[in-house]
């Protein structure tokens, strides 16, 4: 109980910090975009390396990869359906932050020390769906709302996808897994180091993201998308309970996974697609504590 306290307060001191940083002058609202630039394509991609490390591919684990990727495309879909009447920066903009789950970055490193690796491997396996959807085709379907043109271009489509340096990542990652090849120990070593820094990096961006002031139209938003998401994930969270065909911790590790942040890399999608800043902020910095508060008390209550 000690080590989840203590993790969940360094990462709520980091996220302040980052907002210290800001009105000290230190670091200006603009340098997110620095930071989601070093995250997206060195931290992050390191992380998802590093992830493969022990990976290996089972039909055991098949159930795990797809959930991740039904969980995102119900939010994607959710997303989309309560704001179809909108303007499609605002149908983008639910599309991006009511999926994704930041696994990798945040959920592993959370669970570390607390639960056994071999427990640990069920959200390495629901993070794999999970990735596939978030590091690219997500974006691609969100950016496909900001496409005027009434016919659907594929080669547009998997342009947007191949222009994400983590989706190319993992697509590389998860064929070398499939051919057996395995990196030297010494690059995942390296690649560890590295990908080390990106929780810091998604916690200062959070903090340099806050603001406590929002008008009342915004505010309605970020109400809307908290109801959208946290709605459908209790949902999910009682169908993995009493249906997902895996042992107890196993349905655990993936409930708790559910109730992981919003993926660090959606608010530098939103900023790409030029979606309202107030909103994703907003909501990106209400997703972390939520889900460390959410975090913390299931996992209490479980131990």
């Amino acid at each position: 109980m000690n080590e989840i306290f203590t993790k969940s307060i360094t990462y709520l001191l980091l996220i302040v910090g980052g907002y210290c940083l800001k009105k000290a002058n230190v670091l200006q609202s603009k340098d997110f975009h620095v930071l989601s630039t070093i995250s997206i394509n060195l931290t992050l991609p390191c992380v998802l390396i590093s992830i493969f490390e022990s990976f290996y591919i089972s039909l055991d684990w098949i159930y795990c990869i797809l959930l991740g990727l039904v969980i995102n495309i119900i939010l994607i879909a959710a997303g989309y359906f309560f704001t179809r009447n909108r303007s499609r920066s605002t149908q983008a903009l639910f599309m991006l932050n009511s999926s994704s789950f930041n696994i990798g970055g945040f959920v592993l490193p959370f669970f570390n020390g607390i639960y056994p690796a071999t427990s640990i491997f069920y959200a390495s396996m629901f993070d794999v769906g999970n990735a596939i959807m978030c590091t690219g085709l997500t974006y691609a379907c969100a950016a496909s709302r900001l496409d005027t043109s009434s016919k659907f271009q594929f080669k547009d489509f998997f342009k947007r996808i191949f222009s994400s340096v983590p989706f190319v990542t993992y697509m590389v990652m998860i064929s070398l897994t499939l051919l057996n090849i395995h990196l030297p120990r010494e690059v995942y070593q390296v690649t560890g180091i590295i990908g080390n820094a990106n929780i810091v990096l998604v916690m200062i961006m959070l903090g340099l993201m806050v603001e406590l002031k929002i008008d009342r139209d915004d505010f309605k938003d970020v109400i809307l998308h908290s109801v959208i998401r946290y709605s459908i994930l209790i949902v999910c969270a009682f169908l993995i309970y009493y249906f997902f065909p895996a042992p107890l911790i196993g349905k655990q590790i993936l409930i708790l996974s559910t109730f992981a942040p919003i993926s660090s890399i959606m608010p530098a999608f939103s900023a790409k697609l030029n979606c309202k800043t107030s909103v994703y902020a907003t909501i990106n910095s209400l997703s972390m504590p939520i889900s460390i508060i959410i975090l913390s008390t299931l996992m209490t209550l479980w131990r």
